[in-house]
């Protein structure tokens, strides 16, 4: 009856569970039977308290519990607050640990703990040398009956799957070692082959084998070992040392060491002070008198000098003065004793009939007329030709032709007739060529300038004078000191051109204010005229224009006055949009817009298909991308929908600035699917606006 049976003679138990075709079965499957090696990729799950040993082990969140492992398997860098050095260097390790790396200081202990610090004068111990200073008959079953949803009707063996909720005992066949499993219980144990990938947490207690500097550790297991691998070096008498950048073995730098108190070579066990000398007294002098001893020479008396006394003792002398004869010999001069302080040896007298070249220290006054062939010259001294009395003063009037220069290349003042009284000033010859020079180097030349009636008379017979200092073919004015300088003509200058105005025929303005100077150059006539280069950039009058209007360029032309113009664009979404929940992988309307300032406004109306009370929610953004939205102002805008199908109606603005062609995108989401973006015509009463994007530019 193999064709048409119902049932089966006899009940079989599958996996323990009876069954004779008369209703569908569930079995169950103990997890000691399973067969493969690897669970379906839909088991994610389990409550596994053990696990054979893991090739591979990738965890997302931090393993809770204790996690053992060798420090060869550690990767990363061990932190700090982990019981590492949170750095993968030597130098980094001990800078990370050292805390600070400021220059000339060490790692020192304070007792409680160790830290960066300069040398304490009590860290010094008593030196003898000089310092300074510092992660049972039926065959088949007339209805195939489902067993763990696979048919069987007994003519053939099936293999049944198992739902992984419905597995019974407690252990995994031992040929299952693969899952796709992404959590597990609280394991007992956990052994793993290779490094775990991810964030893996514990304690420092389960940390086995050493963790090397590179991992954050010290590479070392003991306290003189890890400090020893740490500083790098271990240079006898030398420290851990800041440098400002790291921390590194280094000798003690003299500016390290403070000022110290306590003993030094020398005598300073005895020296009480260093402002005096023992045995010193007021105007006494120390002086070596003999090896490693010095004497003290008393004070002298006023006026008398230190003399030196050689291989002796110094002294105090009084200066010695010599005594000078005055000459015995007459050499056409009459010796006459003088009050100067200089003299002259009775034996530097010069012979008879020798020439005499005097020079003279002192005021040298002649009563009468003296004429001087070989001129005379003054040196460091003031020369004056009738200073104060009522005689002419004839310099180079004679009948020859000559050169009077008067003065030389130094800072001077040179004064001609500049005293109280009238006098004629005549320089040169009227008759004769002559040239006369009056040169007071960078200082004043002064001549007739006092205050009584002067006559002076500059030039030659020609009429001609010559001032060397000017420049030739440039006017002469005087400056502010009314000497005769070289200059061009300053038209600002009241002095140069006097009280008058030059006129715009002259080059001027014919006004003598700033704003009158410019109203009569410029060519505009009327209230809200403005000028323009016209013609070879003549200034034109461009007659004001309308209330509103705006200045349009017009390139090469003429510029014009022209109401505003405003440049727009707009986009609609051209079919109704049935999104993917939460995907904005598509734009719904576009537009593209030149380089400037825009106020981009738009609006989708979401419609969620489902009838059911379903709470929903839509968002809307704008930008370039959905990954480059306008996130600021109202760049993104979420609204929570209401039950069932009633639309989401979204707007947003945003003032946008273009630096070139830009195209400006929507995109829209929702958290369920099927929901649709509803396009234009709409009907109003059930979905509210269309769905598009406009712009105005605005700047």
């Amino acid at each position: 009856n193999a064709a048409t049976a119902t049932a089966l003679a006899t009940p079989r138990d599958i996996n323990g569970v009876a069954f004779d075709g008369t209703a569908d079965i569930t079995v169950t499957a103990a997890a000691g039977t399973l067969t493969g090696n690897t669970l379906n990729a839909t088991v994610v799950n389990s409550s596994l308290t053990s696990v054979g040993t893991l090739t591979d082990l990738t965890v997302t969140n931090a393993i809770a519990g204790s996690v053992t492992g060798t420090a060869a398997n550690v990767t990363g860098v061990v932190a700090i607050a982990n019981g590492g050095t949170g750095a993968s260097t030597q130098q980094a390790a001990i800078d990370a640990l050292a805390g600070s790396t400021t220059s000339g200081q060490f790692l020192r202990g304070d007792g409680t703990n160790v830290s960066m610090s300069a040398i304490q004068v009590t860290d010094v111990p008593t030196l003898n040398q000089n310092t300074s200073g510092n992660a049972a008959t039926a065959t088949a079953l007339e209805t195939a009956r489902d067993i763990n949803g696979v048919a069987f009707d007994g003519t053939a063996d099936i293999t049944v799957t198992a739902a992984a909720g419905t597995l019974t005992g407690n252990t995994l066949n031992a040929t299952v070692v693969n899952s796709s499993l992404t959590s597990v219980g609280t394991l007992t144990d956990l052994t793993v082959t290779n490094a775990i990938a991810g964030s893996v947490t514990g304690t420092a207690a389960n940390v086995t084998g050493t963790v090397a500097i590179a991992n954050g550790g010290t590479g070392a297991t003991t306290q003189q070992a890890a400090i020893d691998a740490l500083a790098g070096s271990t240079t006898s008498g030398q420290f851990l040392r800041g440098d400002g950048t790291n921390v590194s073995m280094s000798a003690i730098q003299v500016a390290d060491v403070p000022t110290l108190n306590q003993n030094t070579t020398g005598n300073a066990a005895t020296a009480t002070t260093a402002t005096h000398l023992a045995s010193g007294a007021a105007g006494t002098i120390p002086y070596q008198s003999a090896a490693n001893t010095t004497a003290m020479l008393a004070a002298g008396t006023s006026g008398q000098v230190l003399t030196s006394g050689g291989a002796g003792a110094p002294t105090w002398e009084d200066p010695a003065v010599n005594n000078y004869a005055n000459p015995s010999v007459s050499a056409g001069l009459t010796a006459i004793n003088g009050t100067a302080t200089t003299a002259m040896r009775s034996d530097a007298a010069p012979a008879i009939n020798q020439a005499i070249v005097p020079t003279w220290t002192g005021e040298h006054r002649w009563d009468e007329m003296g004429t001087f062939s070989k001129g005379i010259t003054a040196y460091g001294a003031d020369l004056f030709f009738n200073f104060s009395y009522l005689n002419n003063t004839n310099i180079n009037t004679g009948t020859s032709t000559g050169t009077v220069t008067i003065g030389g290349t130094a800072d001077q003042t040179i004064s001609i007739g500049d005293g109280g009284g009238a006098k004629t000033v005549t320089l040169g010859s009227n008759t004769l060529t002559s040239t006369t020079t009056i040169e007071g180097g960078s200082g004043g030349i002064n001549i007739g300038t006092s205050a009584v009636a002067n006559t002076v008379t500059i030039g030659n017979a020609a009429g001609e004078i010559n001032i060397p200092k000017l420049t030739a073919s440039r006017p002469v004015k005087t400056d502010g000191s009314n000497n005769l300088i070289s200059a061009t003509i300053d038209l600002s200058s009241s002095n140069d051109v006097g009280a008058s105005v030059l006129p715009i025929a002259n080059g001027g303005t014919g006004q003598t204010a700033a704003s009158a100077a410019f109203d009569a150059l410029s060519p505009m006539s009327s209230t809200g005229d403005i000028i323009y280069g016209g013609a070879s950039g003549t200034a034109t009058r461009l007659a004001a224009g309308s209330a509103d209007m705006v200045l349009t360029s017009n390139g090469a032309a003429a510029p014009s006055w022209n109401y505003p113009k405003l440049s727009s664009s707009e986009n609609y979404l051209a079919a109704d949009r049935v999104l993917v929940a939460n995907n904005y992988s598509t734009a719904l309307s576009s537009i593209t817009l030149d380089a400037g300032t825009w106020l981009i406004t738009c609006e989708a109306t979401f419609s969620f298909s489902s009838a059911s009370n379903t709470y929903w929610n839509a968002t809307l953004v704008l930008g370039t991308s959905a990954a480059n939205a306008y996130t600021s102002g109202n760049g993104s805008t979420r609204v929570q929908g209401g039950a069932g199908p009633n639309p989401i109606q979204i707007s947003l603005s945003k003032i946008v600035t273009l630096g070139s062609t830009t195209t400006i995108s929507t995109y829209g989401a929702a958290n369920v699917a099927a929901t649709v973006v509803v396009t234009p015509p709409v009907n109003p009463s059930t979905a509210g606006t269309a769905t598009g994007i406009h712009a105005v530019r605005i700047q």
